[in-house]
């Protein structure tokens, strides 16, 4: 009974993703023009992607994986060392 199901679900996952099904969980929108229109009236950029309701987690993971495009945008960028990088005096 296992073998039959799993091999059911793994077959529907295959068709599914032949037909360009996207599986998992959204993905987060970021629109960098409101976020910049909020930051530019005095908000921080914390407070900015609070407002329009990203994850603080989503928004660093973007900047780190969209950096020409934060930059682009005429948002700062900040470079965080690893703790590994760190040097200790």
């Amino acid at each position: 009974m296992h073998d039959l199901r799993s091999t059911r679900i793994k077959a529907g996952l295959q068709k599914a993703k032949a037909n360009g099904i996207r599986l998992g969980r959204p993905g987060t929108v970021v629109d960098l023009r409101k976020l910049k229109a909020r930051m530019n009236t005095g908000m921080s950029e914390h407070q900015a992607i609070k407002d329009l309701g990203i994850p603080v987690t989503s928004w660093y993971d973007f900047k780190r994986t969209h950096r020409d495009l934060v930059i682009a945008a005429g948002l700062k960028f900040h470079t965080v060392k690893k703790r590994s990088e760190l040097v200790q005096v």
